[in-house]
């Protein structure tokens, strides 16, 4: 027997399913002060002083993702919204192992809330993260962990042991997440959809930056003793403060540049990604 998991963002869709929810859940006022008030809780998932679950559960809370999704029809259009963001080179492999009557698996980090009625719509079984549910209504606190990394393998092992103990298990991811899913599969489909076996590689970004970081710290050298650079670090530290709040007054002005960027497009109809946009 074959089992088949397919990651869902960035995978089998081409956008990411939380960041979605939450611009249709916000209008552009509410989506910029949403930002706004997630930067930091970013950074310090980012530097490590917030794990992922946390970050999410502060996510859900701050774009009002849960309170929109015990509207009644909200999950509907969020649903059309999936279904037109699949990746067509995903749904041609997709519909080949449907064809095969392989066993096909999702297998995301985002919340069953999010994906439950799309693995619906492909009459697919999901492997998810879990959020608690009150009275039929969805709450912003995950139940157990975030289902990625190992915590995938561990998902998916307990999935299939039962009834397809010895299956061949072929997975397709896009992320470091999915990194030892990937590495236990037989047949490995790391940004790829061919029927040919592509294991996970290493990010390379970092190896390209080195040569920019050897050349600035060979320029910071030669500042220190060539033009008596030293002599200025005193100044920096009495004027941190003032030097932090000027930082913080610039990046200010590029939000509310942004802000006014994405006005201007709209009065042409034109709508880009709006965190796609964000990061550029």
């Amino acid at each position: 027997m074959r089992v088949v998991v397919f990651d869902v963002d960035k995978t089998l869709l081409k956008c990411d399913s939380l960041l979605i929810a939450a611009k249709l859940a916000n209008n552009p006022i509410q989506l910029f002060i949403g930002i706004i008030k997630i930067i930091p809780f970013y950074f310090l998932w980012k530097t490590g002083f917030l794990e992922v679950k946390a970050f999410k559960e502060k996510f859900l809370c701050i774009f009002k993702i849960c309170e929109k999704f015990n509207l009644k029809g909200f999950d509907q259009m969020y649903l059309e919204i999936l279904i037109k963001n699949i990746d067509p080179k995903a749904l041609l492999r997709f519909n080949f192992h449907k064809e095969k009557c392989h066993k096909i698996i999702l297998c995301s980090a985002s919340p069953r809330m999010l994906l439950e009625k799309f693995a619906n719509f492909l009459q697919v079984d999901l492997v998810c993260t879990e959020l608690t549910k009150v009275q039929n209504n969805w709450q912003p606190i995950i139940i157990g962990k975030n289902c990625n990394n190992f915590e995938k393998v561990v998902r998916i092992r307990d999935y299939i042991k039962i009834s397809y103990a010895n299956c061949k298990l072929e997975v397709y991811g896009d992320s470091k997440g999915d990194k030892e899913l990937l590495d236990i599969a037989d047949i490995p489909h790391y940004r790829d959809f061919s029927t040919e076996s592509v294991s996970y590689k290493e990010n390379q970004k970092l190896i390209t930056l080195i040569p920019v970081f050897a050349i600035a710290f060979l320029a910071y050298i030669f500042f220190i003793i060539f033009t008596q650079g030293y002599e200025i670090f005193p100044y920096f530290l009495k004027l941190w403060k003032t030097i932090l709040t000027g930082l913080l007054f610039v990046l200010i002005s590029y939000f509310l540049r942004f802000f006014r960027w994405r006005i201007l497009l709209s009065n042409f109809n034109y709508y880009p990604p709006i965190f796609k946009d964000a990061s550029i």
